[in-house]
C-alpha cells in the first residue's frame, strides 16, 4: 500500500515538473535575455532533469516490474551490458575491461533488461571509484551442487570502508555529489526477484562486487 501511495506521489509531482521544463525550454528561445539570465535558466534545467531522474529511480524502486524470465546466457547479457555502459562518457576515461568468463555456463531463466540495468549500475559505480581510470574484472563460473551461476565484478579502485558496506544498499544512501542513492538498492532487489542475491566486499585490488 505504501508503495502504491508513493508511486501515487511520484507521478503527481511529474506532471508540474514536466510544465515547469517546457516553460523554460519556450523562454530559452526567446532573444531577450542576457547571457547570465539564460545561464541561469539552463542550470534551472539541469535540475529539473536531475529531479526527473530521481523520480524515475523512485519509481522503479517503490513500484518495481515483473521480471519477464526467458532462458538467456549470462555471459551474452554481462558482454552486452558491457557494450552498453561503453557508450556512456564515463567510460571515455582509461578504463579497461578484462573478463573471464566460463564458456560452459548453462542457460538461466532471467529478464535479461532488468540484469542488463543490475550491471550498468554496478559498471557506473565502478568508473566512479577509479577518477583516476583502471580496470574492471568480471568473471562468471557455476557450482554445480548450489545450481547456481556466479558473477564477479571488481575493481582496483581504493575499496570502500567497512561502515559503508553496511549502508551502500540502502535507498537513498550516498556518497556521490550527484547521486540519487537508488542504483545499489534497486539493483538488489532486482537480483533477489530473480531468486539470487548480491554482496560487495573489499579484495587487495579494491572493491568487489558478486551476484
Amino acid at each position: 500500500m505504501s508503495g502504491e501511495l508513493a508511486a501515487g506521489l511520484a507521478h503527481e509531482i511529474k506532471n508540474p515538473l514536466a510544465g515547469i521544463k517546457i516553460s523554460i525550454e519556450y523562454l530559452l528561445e526567446g532573444s531577450s535575455f542576457s547571457e547570465e539570465q539564460k545561464d541561469i535558466m539552463l542550470k534551472m534545467g539541469s535540475e529539473i532533469r536531475r529531479i526527473e531522474l530521481l523520480i524515475k529511480e523512485f519509481l522503479n524502486f517503490a513500484r518495481p516490474l515483473k521480471p519477464q524470465m526467458i532462458a538467456v546466457n549470462m555471459n551474452n547479457i554481462i558482454d552486452k551490458s558491457i557494450a552498453f555502459s561503453f557508450k556512456d562518457t564515463a567510460f571515455s576515461k582509461a578504463i579497461n575491461i578484462t573478463r573471464d568468463f566460463d564458456d560452459d555456463l548453462p542457460e538461466t531463466m532471467a529478464d535479461p533488461m532488468q540484469l542488463q540495468q543490475v550491471f550498468l549500475n554496478i559498471f557506473l559505480n565502478a568508473v566512479d571509484a577509479m577518477p583516476d581510470g583502471g580496470t574492471i574484472s568480471v568473471k562468471t563460473s557455476y557450482e554445480p551442487a548450489a545450481a547456481s551461476i556466479i558473477i564477479e565484478i571488481s575493481d582496483t579502485g581504493n575499496g570502500i570502508s567497512e561502515e559503508l558496506q553496511n549502508k551502500i544498499f540502502q535507498p537513498f544512501f550516498t556518497t556521490k555529489s550527484r547521486g540519487t542513492g537508488l542504483g545499489l538498492s534497486i539493483s538488489k532487489r532486482l537480483i533477489e526477484q530473480h531468486g539470487g542475491s548480491i554482496s560487495i566486499r573489499n579484495n587487495l585490488g579494491g572493491e568487489q562486487c558478486s551476484a
